[in-house]
């Protein structure tokens, strides 16, 4: 029986009147049993180089549960976490809600387990700022996020590997102060120019955690990402991808001739998705697995992009899109 197909149809007739109970709800939290993840840790096992991303991969809230039927959530994430350890990436991006509450000890545990599994074979893992790590005590949760992603600078930050520039930055707009605002905007388009300029960077992937674009009947698109970020990108030319996530689906999008992709599916409660004809138009329209999970590699003058779903069954894995971008 396919599992996850049921259950997306059933979570899409739960939506509206699920909206409601929620807000009785919002404020009601308890801890979702922890998800134990294992690491192969055999020296013989060769590290890979290919960059992973993942985004929201948060356990649903409590309220959540009242509302939709989540049986498979947290069981998604540990597979998404397992097959990731599996093939030792040395490069893993987390796009934003990473946890359902930052302020909440127990909330990362399953988090950590994932990230000391990662270090221990001297893998790196990058983050950015979602709405989830501010939720109930901004203050303590970004504590703990930046407690365990050090190099994270909440106004952008990068890393480059294999010739890729990888520029994460902060869309929580709202929580950054003027001063704050002004100098992300400065450090974002200084930061483009020079990494437009470099001779080693072939290709510049931005990243935040709120979608510029999306069909999500319960997020929508974000038009200040699109201000702060969409339209620097598009100017520049070694800009090839963005990506984010907070809608909870998988969406391409092609804008100016530029590739977009939300990969919000790491775990959080599945967003029904506008399929109207005033809906932004969407590449590989009948690609929208649940459960996901990208990866990205260059291959000399190309980016390879592979989008790795969890199977309906939830025995396994299938790479459901194989995108090549030229450089």
């Amino acid at each position: 029986m396919k599992l996850l197909k049921t259950y997306h149809i059933g979570r899409q007739k739960q939506f509206l009147t699920g909206n409601i109970v929620f807000v009785s709800f919002a404020l009601i939290l308890i801890c979702m049993h922890s998800i134990k993840v294992f690491a192969k840790t055999d020296s013989s096992v060769s590290q890979n180089d290919t960059l992973i991303f993942v985004s929201d991969t948060q356990a649903p809230l409590f309220a959540e549960t009242i509302i939709h039927r989540t049986p498979f959530n947290a069981v998604a994430t540990k597979m998404i976490f397992d097959d990731i350890l599996q093939k030792r990436p040395q490069n893993v991006f987390l796009l934003g809600d990473v946890v359902a509450a930052g302020s909440k000890p127990k909330r990362w545990k399953k988090i950590d387990l994932f990230l000391d599994s990662i270090r221990s074979y001297k893998g790196n893992v990058w983050a950015c700022l979602g709405n989830h790590e501010y939720i109930y005590n901004g203050r303590i949760g970004i504590a703990a996020f930046q407690k365990r992603f050090p190099e994270h600078s909440k106004t952008g930050y990068y890393v480059i590997r294999d010739s890729v520039a990888v520029l994460l930055m902060n869309s929580n707009f709202s929580k950054l102060t003027v001063d704050e605002q002004a100098k992300q905007k400065d450090y974002y388009k200084k930061t483009l120019a020079a990494l437009n300029e470099n001779d080693s960077v072939k290709a510049i992937i931005v990243a935040c955690h709120h979608s510029p674009y999306s069909n999500s009947k319960v997020v929508g698109s974000n038009k200040k990402v699109q201000d702060a970020f969409v339209t620097s990108f598009l100017k520049t030319p070694k800009c090839k991808l963005f990506l984010s996530g907070h809608s909870h689906n998988f969406e391409h999008f092609k804008i100016e001739g530029k590739t977009f992709l939300v990969i919000g599916g790491g775990g959080g409660i599945g967003q029904p998705l506008n399929t109207k004809a005033n809906r932004i138009v969407c590449e590989d329209d009948d690609c929208h697995p649940l459960f996901h999970y990208l990866m990205v590699k260059r291959n000399t003058d190309h980016l390879i992009i592979i989008c790795r779903e969890v199977n309906d069954d939830l025995k396994g894995f299938s790479n459901v899109l194989n995108l090549k971008l030229s450089l």
